[in-house]
């Protein structure tokens, strides 16, 4: 793994006065959501495999980054809840009989 100095590892050394960087490794996880998803899977997958994943959003200089701790699927027009059941379009309903994705 690569480490890397961060400006927050590094001190004052009082007996000198000199800076001391304490190395820090850097992260690599398997929680960061890759840049594509296969979002050709069953919404109930999706969920599963969105579960803990990092959302990481940077703005200007500001990291910005928050854990996926919540989902929710659903199975479309088996559900009787769903807008969906039995098939049933509406201009409402068009977007989630299109391509995955869009």
């Amino acid at each position: 793994m690569a480490t890397q100095l961060r400006k927050s590892s590094r001190r004052k050394n009082s007996s000198n006065d000199q800076e001391t960087s304490i190395p820090t490794k850097k992260a690599k996880t398997k929680a960061m959501i890759p840049n594509r998803i296969n979002l050709h899977k069953t919404s109930y997958n999706l969920a599963q495999n969105l579960l803990g994943k990092l959302l990481v959003r940077k703005i200007g200089k500001i990291i910005c980054k928050g854990r996926i701790v919540e989902t929710e699927c659903y199975p479309g027009g088996k559900d009787k809840a769903s807008c969906t059941f039995n098939g049933k379009k509406t201009p409402a309903s068009e977007p989630l009989y299109m391509e995955a994705g869009t």
